[in-house]
């Protein structure tokens, strides 16, 4: 079950950090309204491609990722309970990437596991990682390419790249009732 602590992070599920064992997930609270709470990953959880080809969100194969393959290995059933469905832009998720505006809100350098960074995540000097958001991206400089989305560098910048790249990494967001 989960744990509060300070009021400003929840344990809940478990996962690969540090080594080959799962531990619990930090999560940051970022919004808490009536007992629902709006959580961010503490960590970049893993690094993973968007897609190959897709830049959209809704048909990437890092959403059915996190809703096929993540969900069920970090989640019991009785944590699954307390994680309600979110709508987004186009489809209807329990975990999910957050959008450039979701992340807008705080510090948006976040750093990699032990076991993202053995995996081949992208980190910059000090180990804050490069993660994707659901956003599309265009830059007034130039027209992005037709296969980027966007993402945030290891300095916090929103940026933009190819979905086929597989070392950048995955910051999640969930909501759950307590």
């Amino acid at each position: 079950m989960e744990k509060i602590i300070d009021g400003k992070y929840i344990l809940l599920g478990r996962y690969f950090q540090d080594g080959e064992k799962k531990e619990p997930i930090r999560w940051k609270i970022i919004k808490n309204e009536e007992g629902v709470l709006t959580l961010i990953s503490d960590l970049v959880m893993f690094n993973r491609k968007y897609d190959e080809k897709y830049c959209n969100y809704k048909n990437s194969s890092l959403r059915k990722y996190i809703n096929e393959v993540f969900v069920k290995d970090a989640f019991n059933s009785e944590e699954l309970n307390l994680i309600l469905d979110t709508a987004l832009e186009e489809v209807i998720d329990k975990v999910y990437v957050p959008s450039l505006e979701e992340l807008d809100k705080f510090d948006l350098i976040r750093y990699a596991t032990p076991y993202a960074i053995e995996n081949g995540i992208s980190v910059g000097d000090n180990n804050a990682a490069y993660y994707w958001t659901r956003s599309q991206y265009k830059p007034s400089y130039r027209e992005a390419h037709p296969r980027e989305v966007c993402y945030v560098d290891c300095d916090g910048n929103p940026d933009f790249g190819m979905v086929w790249s597989d070392d950048v990494g995955v910051v999640l967001m969930m909501r759950i009732k307590i």
